[in-house]
């Protein structure tokens, strides 16, 4: 009820959900929408709503992403959570504007939390400039890349107990002249990139959770030949994520889009 109420207010094509426990990986729930009814599955008319969307249908996650650049850009000691930057409400790159969708107030010093509050384009961008010293290049690009991939695990499977899971695609961070730059940038706000529910949410559980990449689980227990009831334990994917430190840091940042921001 909620899905479709989401998707009838942003008109929505599709909209999924994860529930997920940050310090084990267990999933508590899991929806799709639009969805069918299992007793009525023979007047299914679309097939692709027989697979669960949020771990096999990756899109361009978006603006969570501005979460994930600005703890990896935290992680490596290049801005502190008070950090201060001007803003110029557009980037030119690859002879193209990189622009903000909302009111971002114009050109200005933002910080940390507005970027993040006022969903900046422009100040995800300027953090992946950070990467590089101050520009897009090939190290902001094969920094961010690594994040990405081995940090936040995009583009690998999770290994969720979950048939046709899918993997979403990261670009490589090597320049073949066809814009590297611009499509990077694009990355740091969720773009030019793809990824399912499930992982943008087993992702961000590991960045405020400490740093630990949980592998997410359906399964609660199993049954053992001897009838007993065994819990399936926690997998753990990854260590060190983000450091701790970022992990606590990002927890108040977070705190103050949700006490600023009106959906």
């Amino acid at each position: 009820r909620i899905l479709a109420e989401g998707a009838k207010k942003y008109k929505a094509e599709g909209v999924s959900a994860v529930i997920m426990d940050p310090h084990t990986g267990a999933i508590k729930g899991m929806a799709n929408y639009p969805s069918y009814d299992p007793d009525q599955y023979a007047k299914v008319s679309e097939p692709a709503l027989f697979q669960n969307a949020a771990v096999s249908h990756p899109i361009e996650i978006g603006s969570i992403m501005k979460t994930l650049v600005t703890a990896a850009t935290l992680d490596q000691g290049l801005i502190t959570p008070t950090t201060t930057y001007y803003d110029p409400a557009f980037w030119e790159i690859d002879g193209y504007k990189v622009k903000n969708i909302e009111e971002d107030g114009g050109p200005g010093i933002k910080s940390i939390a507005e970027l993040l509050n006022l969903s900046l384009n422009t100040g995800a961008t300027w953090e992946l400039m950070r990467m590089g010293g101050g520009e897009i290049n090939a190290k902001a690009r094969s920094t961010w890349f690594d994040y990405m991939t081995n940090h936040f695990r995009f583009s690998k499977k999770s290994g969720i107990e979950q048939g046709y899971e899918a993997a979403g695609y990261v670009p490589g961070p090597k320049d073949t002249g066809a814009g590297i730059n611009l499509t990077y940038a694009n990355t740091s706000f969720g773009q030019a990139m793809t990824a399912t529910t499930l992982q943008a949410s087993a992702a961000l559980a590991a960045t405020l959770n400490g740093g630990t990449f949980y592998k997410p689980h359906l399964v609660a227990q199993t049954q053992n030949a001897k009838g007993e009831m065994v819990a399936v334990r926690p997998t753990v994917l990854q260590h060190n994520v983000v450091s701790p430190k970022v992990s606590a840091d990002m927890v108040p940042l977070l705190q103050y889009v949700v006490d600023h921001h009106n959906i």
